[in-house]
């Protein structure tokens, strides 16, 4: 009620002391970390809202089920910081999650501008990728991120690629300075920092300028083997189809 009665009047550095002192109380509620990146965004502090939405989509359990506005205004915030390309990302993933309903003329419009204003479709996607899935069990991709060939799950249940430390530093992926998220992992919460890949490539399958996630200690979250996850800020840039146990990626346009 406090948080709300804030935001009606816009008192921006209450809204964000409330949700502090909630998530100080319960640290892995998505509501929470959602409530004070709308604060933050108000106050006009981007890009520390930015990692609070990503926080938001990361712990949620259940993709399908966070609302638009969560993508949304972490496009909002991609744009605010002049990551226009990476604006995209958020609402591909949006739409992948359950293209029948979501990909419609709205979301395609909004994309389309984005692509417009950042000048992203020659570099966005390009090339094709057949991936065979063996049994039921994970299914293990070789990846290259900057050039840095490693071992990664494809995981359409992931928001974002994920990667362990020691393959960041290997790959020199660039963090955002002060940048701190959190994501829910097979063996529980642990905290990330955001990045940019240049490039990430499955075979022929290539994306530019790709957000990603860097983990601290992730053998623990990833298994010893596993240099990360390849979830949807690549995947949700291609056409993806399953048929006869393999997995196809195919390059688009942003708008596509």
């Amino acid at each position: 009620r406090a948080w709300h009665t804030f935001a009606e009047i816009n008192a921006h550095a209450e809204q964000i002391k409330v949700a502090n002192m909630l998530i100080e109380h319960k640290a892995f509620v998505p509501n929470f970390y959602y409530w004070r990146g709308l604060g933050l965004m108000k106050k006009g502090d981007h890009a520390a809202a930015l990692d609070d939405f990503i926080t938001t989509v990361e712990l949620s359990p259940q993709l399908e089920r966070v609302s638009s506005a969560v993508f949304m205004h972490q496009a909002k915030m991609y744009e605010n910081l002049d990551r226009v390309c990476e604006a995209i990302t958020p609402i591909q993933t949006w739409v992948s999650l359950d293209p029948v309903n979501r990909e419609t003329s709205q979301s395609r419009g909004l994309i389309a501008r984005y692509e417009q204003q950042g000048k992203c479709a020659s570099s966005y996607t390009s090339g094709t990728a057949k991936i065979r899935q063996s049994g039921s069990k994970a299914i293990l991709v070789r990846a290259k991120i900057n050039g840095v060939s490693g071992k990664f799950v494809l995981d359409t249940g992931a928001s974002y690629v994920s990667v362990n430390r020691a393959f960041a530093e290997r790959a020199k992926l660039r963090e955002v300075d002060g940048s701190k998220v959190l994501l829910r992992t097979a063996n529980g919460i642990t905290v990330g920092r955001v990045a940019v890949a240049d490039t990430i490539s499955v075979q022929k399958a290539t994306a530019d300028k790709v957000t990603v996630v860097t983990l601290g200690d992730a053998k623990e979250q990833l298994g010893k083997q596993i240099d990360g996850l390849l979830g949807l800020s690549f995947l949700a840039r291609f056409d993806m189809k399953f048929a006869n146990g393999t997995w196809t990626l195919k390059a688009r346009s942003a708008t596509q």
